[in-house]
């Protein structure tokens, strides 16, 4: 199974990726990947992180890729489904500020860190999401999809979602 990160700069504008900073975000990034290294692993990022990461990261670990502006830079993570979108067989995506110690060993459709109680943030409110039937939401600093069309629903989703709450 590939393990992905993704680090988004937003063109350079966020180069500490949620860390207090650089150098907080780039030891523990090191640390990470000197786990996830040893596995099937690839960090997509744009120009501006791949100038960064490269003290870190091998360059055959580094993907560039164009990150598009989506609702005006205002979604933190949207990196991560870009990354995803990227993928056509099984993966894992793991957070920057997160690590995945060993692949997992059972065969799912999903996986992600864990279940928690549904969130009735600002969006379910904003895109009138009817919540009724969830009791549980998953938390995505690590996801992973095994079945590619249900991750290309899950993605194309993400993005209704987002076109939605721009509006």
């Amino acid at each position: 199974m590939k393990i992905i990160q993704s680090f988004n700069t937003f063109g350079g504008e966020r180069m500490t990726a949620g860390f207090k900073t650089k150098r907080a975000m780039l030891e523990y990034l090191a640390e990470s990947y000197d786990v996830h290294k040893h596995y099937n692993y690839m960090m997509y990022t744009d120009m501006h992180g791949a100038v960064l990461l490269k003290k870190i990261i091998a360059e055959h670990h580094i993907t560039i890729v164009e990150f598009p502006i989506i609702a005006r830079d205002r979604i933190p993570y949207i990196g991560k489904f870009i990354a995803q979108a990227h993928q056509s067989k099984q993966y894992i995506h793991v957070d920057i500020d997160a690590k995945l110690l060993e692949l997992p060993t059972n065969q799912t459709d999903v996986y992600c860190e864990k279940l928690e109680g549904r969130s009735l943030g600002y969006e379910v409110s904003e895109l009138k999401i009817n919540t009724s039937e969830i009791n549980k939401i998953p938390c995505s600093a690590l996801i992973g999809f095994t079945d590619m069309q249900f991750k290309d629903l899950y993605i194309s989703e993400v993005y209704k979602l987002i076109e939605l709450s721009s509006k």
